[in-house]
């Protein structure tokens, strides 16, 4: 009997998502999907999972507790489950692949047992980069996973209702990226509803963005970082740009070669990141700096002419300008499609003449506090409401494409209704 090629795919992120239901529509091949979680993070919503605001019970059971971080955790992911469930060909395997043997074609898990493959798929994404700063890590909350962004809310919540009122309570971002101006623009909103709640003044908690560059999002285009800056002004945001943070105590971090001193009760660090694969997991294979996986023009890892990578785990670049591609969702999936017609041709014809990957520049939009945020799209700009609501319409976009219509539906008025919550 023809056994069908056998596509192990490491990572359920949007890379890794896309590649299996591609590969699954065309019937090309048998799936495994690996990933140590069994539910796919939605990053992009990770700035309304960390400010989820709850009216306090004094009398809520633990029934309802549990309802409420259940809530708190699927603002943010979605099971695997409910994408792939219903489709035969794909198996979701929840674990942690320790190291890959390319000469067997195998996957080895941490307890020894081996998965074998014809086609490998390292979409392993990306996780915080503390630089090498003292004590950075130990002193901070990163914001890439669900569960860190639903411990910043618990944090913040915690804080508003141990500190004395008298006290002000002053919580810093550092970096000011598109994580970090997502974050503090509804972390001002969720702020203000917490001092309501908790009878604090407003001028008694404070929010500051601590940025080694020039200005916020200052990678984008200057109207970008202009009009990110005003808002945050407008917000009541401090933005200290140019300044880069060199070491971090509890409750305290050294800015600049001066030192200079600045006191905080919480530090979300959503300055960096780099490649989740760490460098024994494939022999022989090349990293950059960024520890990203250094990809040939077929986005395969050499010398490995049957393991891809694709996502932010794939060191791509612009071919315009030769700089990195930006790590964002519109990559890892255009990546995938190119990826997954790539194994389809080679399952049919393993000779086949393969066309080089064109990388494919992203467009943002950037919600920056209540219904306001900033589109860039080539040259095409826009702030205001319009892009706000956009922000959902390719919510929804991309959902369709991983969940039937009506459960992207309902996760869509879901989002708006915890917005309503977090910002009425």
């Amino acid at each position: 009997m023809h056994r069908e090629p056998l596509v192990v795919i490491l990572g359920g992120g949007y890379a890794g998502i896309r590649v299996a239901l591609d590969l699954a529509k065309k019937k090309a091949a048998q799936i495994f999907i690996i990933d140590r979680n069994p539910y796919h993070m939605l990053y992009a919503q990770f700035y309304e999972t960390a400010t989820l605001f709850r009216s306090e019970k004094s009398l809520e059971t633990k029934k309802q507790q549990r309802a409420e971080n259940q809530e708190l955790l699927n603002s943010g992911a979605i099971p695997l489950r409910d994408i792939f469930s219903h489709i035969p060909a794909i198996k979701i395997e929840q674990g942690e692949v320790t190291s890959v043997d390319p000469n067997a074609c195998a996957v080895i898990f941490g307890n020894g047992r081996k998965l074998y493959y014809d086609y490998l798929v390292v979409a392993l994404g990306s996780k915080t980069n503390y630089f090498s700063i003292p004590h950075l890590e130990q002193n901070s909350i990163g914001m890439k996973s669900v569960n860190e962004a639903a411990n910043i809310r618990n944090r913040v919540d915690e804080l508003f209702f141990t500190t004395p009122k008298h006290k002000k309570i002053t919580i810093v971002i550092g970096g000011g990226g598109f994580t970090g101006v997502e974050f503090v623009g509804e972390l001002v909103g969720y702020m203000k509803k917490l001092s309501r709640l908790h009878g604090r003044p407003i001028g008694n908690w404070a929010c500051v963005v601590v940025e080694s560059g020039p200005s916020v999002l200052s990678s984008s285009a200057p109207w970008v970082a202009r009009q990110a800056s005003r808002r945050l002004k407008d917000l009541g945001v401090t933005v200290l740009a140019g300044s880069a943070i060199v070491d971090v105590w509890p409750n305290l971090l050294y800015l600049g070669k001066e030192k200079r001193p600045l006191g905080f009760d919480l530090l979300v660090w959503t300055a960096g990141v780099k490649g989740a694969c760490e460098g024994s997991i494939i022999k022989v294979a090349s990293f950059d700096r960024k520890m990203c996986l250094i990809a040939d023009p077929n986005l395969r890892v050499s010398p490995y002419q049957n393991i891809f990578t694709i996502g932010d785990l794939a060191s791509t670049f612009d071919a315009r300008t030769g700089a990195p591609m930006p790590m964002t969702a519109q990559k890892a999936i255009h990546e995938a499609r190119y990826v997954s017609r790539i194994i389809r041709k080679l399952i049919k014809n393993p000779k086949a003449t393969l066309v080089p990957y064109k990388p494919k520049p992203s467009k943002f939009i950037v919600p920056i506090g209540g219904k306001f945020a900033l589109l860039e799209a080539g040259s095409f700009r826009w702030a205001g409401f319009f892009p706000w609501a956009l922000k959902y319409v390719v919510l929804l976009k991309y959902l369709v494409t991983i969940l039937p219509p009506m459960k992207s539906l309902l996760y869509v008025a879901n989002e708006l209704r915890l917005f309503v919550r977090n910002d009425a």
